[in-house]
């Protein structure tokens, strides 16, 4: 058994490599990546993730959890024509609704939200 890195992604190249200081045969590269790409798809998940995938997603997630600190789906969108597929999230958490209730505006984005 061969010790590899434990990153999330590592190359045929580098498994080569280290085959090789092993003085191990090597396989053709062609075999590691397809091993590779296997072994990624059933410990991550698939590579691309589907709209039905997204809205089992916000379905499991829409429950309030108990913690106030703990992120929930509040309300989803998806369109899932085959000509314009869409999907719009609204996910938060319980404190920041609650500040939400003090302030006159919201500033919010993608990556973090604002309230002031």
């Amino acid at each position: 058994m061969v010790s590899l890195p434990k990153h999330r992604y590592i190359t045929p190249k580098a498994i080569l490599s280290e085959l090789d200081k092993l003085k191990i045969i090597q396989p053709k590269a062609s075999h590691i990546a397809s091993f590779l790409a296997t072994l990624r798809k059933k410990l991550y998940g698939p590579a691309q993730i589907s709209l039905n995938y997204i809205k089992i997603w916000c379905i499991e997630k829409y429950i309030i959890p108990n913690d106030p600190d703990e992120y929930f789906v509040a309300n989803y969108y998806i369109k899932d024509d085959d000509d314009d597929p869409l999907f719009r999230l609204f996910v938060t958490v319980r404190n920041l609704m609650k500040n939400c209730l003090n302030s006159n505006h919201i500033c919010a984005d993608a990556t973090y939200k604002l309230i002031w």
